[in-house]
C-alpha cells in the first residue's frame, strides 16, 4: 500500500471518529432520496423483481441508509439486500452502531478491524464481515482495502445490483484519472441489466482559494511532484477538517471532465445539479434544503460548472 493512499484511510478513519456524525447527522438531501427512488423503482418495474440490491460503495456511517429505511417502509414488499462497502473501519463500526441503535440484529461473521486484514495468498486484505437484518432490510458490511484489485473487489461484492450508489463524492476520493475510470467500469460491470448507478461529484466551484493554490504549484517547473502527493491532476486538491488534523485527497470535477470519464467507462448518463447550496447548511436548514431542492432541480446542466456546490449522475445500464 503506498503511503499516500493509506494516509486517505486514516485521514477518514479520524474524521469518523472526531466529527463526521455530529456534522452530517445521518443525512441526505431530498432531492438525492427522490432520486435514488426514481431509480430503485424504475429497475423493479421494469424487471418485476422483489428484491432489492444496493451497493452502497464508499458507503462510511451510512448516510444513504436514510434512503434505504424511507424505501423499506414506503414498499414493505420489497426485499431490500445492501452491500456496504468502505476501507475506513471506524465508518463501518459507526454505521452498525447506527443499525444497532434501530434495533437491528447481528448475524456470524467476522467483526470491523483492521487486525482481520491479513493478506490472502495473492496479497488482497478485503473481507466479508457480518450482517444485520431487520424486517425486510438485510446489511452485508465489507471491509475493503484500497491495495486490492478491482477484480478482488468485485469477488468479494458480487454482481447484480439494482442500484449502485457512489454518493457524497466518494469517486473524487480515489486518486488518479485512470483509477477512477476503471472503478466506474466496475460499476457498469457489477450494475444489473436495467439497473442504475447514481453518483454525486464535487465541483469546482468549491475551494477555490485551495485550487488556485494547487494549479500555482503545479504549473512552476521548480517544484517536485512528489511534493504534490496525491494533488498532480488538473482538479486535484487537498482540503483539511479538524483544525488540520484530517487531511483529504480530493478531486474537484467539471462536467466536461466527468463526462469524460464516464465515457471512458461507456456509462451513458444523465449529468444534473445535485445542491447548489453547501451541503452542511442544507442539512441543518431543512426549508433552505427543499428551496434548494426545487432549485437545483429546475438548473439545467449548462449551469452546473457555475451553479452547483455538487453534480449529480445518473448512468442506467443497458445490455
Amino acid at each position: 500500500m503506498g503511503k499516500d493512499n493509506k494516509a486517505i484511510v486514516e485521514a477518514w478513519n479520524t474524521y469518523f471518529e472526531k466529527s463526521y456524525d455530529q456534522r452530517y447527522h445521518y443525512t441526505m438531501l431530498p432531492r438525492n432520496v427522490w432520486v435514488l427512488e426514481q431509480e430503485a423503482t424504475r429497475y423493479l418495474e421494469k424487471t418485476s423483481n422483489s428484491t432489492l440490491r444496493i451497493l452502497d460503495f464508499g458507503c462510511g456511517s451510512g448516510r444513504c441508509f436514510a434512503f434505504v429505511e424511507q424505501y423499506a417502509k414506503k414498499y414493505p414488499g420489497i426485499t431490500i439486500e445492501v452491500l456496504a462497502y468502505d476501507p475506513a473501519c471506524e465508518g463501518l463500526k459507526r454505521y452498525s452502531e447506527h443499525l444497532t441503535k434501530k434495533f437491528f440484529t447481528q448475524t456470524d461473521g467476522p467483526d470491523i478491524s483492521d487486525r482481520h486484514k491479513e493478506p490472502n495468498p495473492d496479497g488482497q486484505k478485503g473481507y466479508r464481515a457480518f450482517s444485520m437484518k431487520k424486517g425486510n432490510i438485510t446489511v452485508n458490511f465489507v471491509h475493503g482495502d484500497v491495495n486490492d484489485t478491482l477484480e478482488y473487489i468485485k469477488s468479494i461484492i458480487g454482481e447484480e445490483f439494482g442500484l449502485t450508489t457512489a454518493m457524497f463524492g466518494v469517486l473524487s476520493y480515489i486518486p488518479g484519472k485512470e483509477n477512477r475510470q476503471n472503478t466506474l467500469a466496475m460499476f457498469r460491470q457489477i450494475t444489473a441489466n436495467n439497473g442504475s448507478i447514481v453518483m454525486t461529484h464535487p465541483t469546482r466551484t468549491r475551494f477555490l482559494d485551495i485550487q488556485a493554490k494547487y494549479k500555482a504549484y503545479r504549473a512552476d517547473p521548480a517544484n517536485h511532484m512528489q511534493d504534490l502527493g496525491l494533488a498532480v491532476q488538473e482538479g486535484d486538491i487537498y482540503y483539511e477538517r479538524e483544525g488540520g488534523k484530517v487531511k483529504n485527497y480530493y478531486h474537484l470535477y467539471d462536467t466536461s471532465d466527468l463526462q469524460e470519464d464516464l465515457d471512458a467507462a461507456h456509462l451513458p448518463s444523465q449529468i444534473q445539479v445535485s445542491n447548489i447550496g453547501d451541503m452542511k447548511t442544507l442539512v441543518d436548514n431543512p426549508i433552505l434544503s427543499r428551496v434548494d431542492e426545487y432549485a437545483s432541480w429546475l438548473t439545467p446542466r449548462s449551469w452546473v460548472d457555475c451553479c452547483a456546490t455538487d453534480s449529480l449522475s445518473i448512468s442506467r445500464v443497458s445490455r
